[in-house]
């Protein structure tokens, strides 16, 4: 490759290009195998020509946690507190599903763009027009958050061991020793996730409407 043809497919270079290629990545094999390199390689351009656009590694899963969160379909208020709440978070967590091997990005990291915003400020709308006071608001965002990124990530957990061969707790021979696992495990599968996920809302958002200001 010559440095005329580098500097052309540079200039078509775009943050959102390096996005796409990044979430296409990511997709593909995972956040640990995400680089500069493996996005230059997608894109063919040099590693260096990313930092053009994202200073640092940071800055750039900054804007995937970014592009994940801005995708999240706010719906209307209904002005009730509870179904406006579980409205939010299953948009959040429908969004988050779409990309799975990125959920970890979002469960570890704190939201550090301008487009994560306009959804923590949809919770915190609702929590406020409740009558909740700012600290009373943060301790209902950060328990509903403790348990629906715990929730994405026993998803994405499933998600990877129902895409593996050698995963042993298929295997009712491997399982026979121990019958209470071996019970409760198809309880624990992919297609109960979304019961589970339920069921837990529900105690949660009974806690935070039993704590709801006179």
């Amino acid at each position: 490759m010559t440095d005329s043809t580098e500097g052309r497919r540079s200039q078509r270079l775009t943050a959102e290009r390096i996005v796409d290629a990044a979430l296409e990545l990511v997709a593909r094999d995972g956040l640990a195998a995400l680089s500069t390199r493996a996005i230059g390689g997608a894109l063919d351009v040099k590693a260096m020509a990313i930092y053009h656009y994202f200073p640092s590694m940071d800055a750039l899963l900054d804007a995937l946690a970014e592009r994940i969160i801005r995708s999240v379909e706010i719906p209307p208020r209904s002005g009730r507190l509870r179904a406006d709440l579980m409205a939010l978070q299953t948009a959040y967590v429908a969004a988050a599903k779409r990309h799975p091997r990125a959920i970890p990005l979002l469960a570890g990291r704190r939201f550090n763009a301008v487009g994560t915003l306009p959804f923590l400020d949809a919770i915190f709308a609702v929590m406020r027009d409740a009558g909740f006071g700012p600290q009373e608001t943060a301790t209902a965002f950060r328990i509903q958050g403790y348990f629906i990124n715990g929730a994405l990530m026993a998803f994405a957990a499933t998600f990877e061991a129902d895409a593996r061969t050698d995963f042993r707790l298929n295997d009712a021979a491997f399982l026979a020793p121990w019958p209470h696992v071996a019970e409760v495990l198809p309880h624990l599968r992919s297609g109960e996730l979304d019961r589970i996920f339920s069921a837990g809302m529900t105690l949660i958002l009974d806690g935070i409407e039993r704590g709801r200001p006179a």
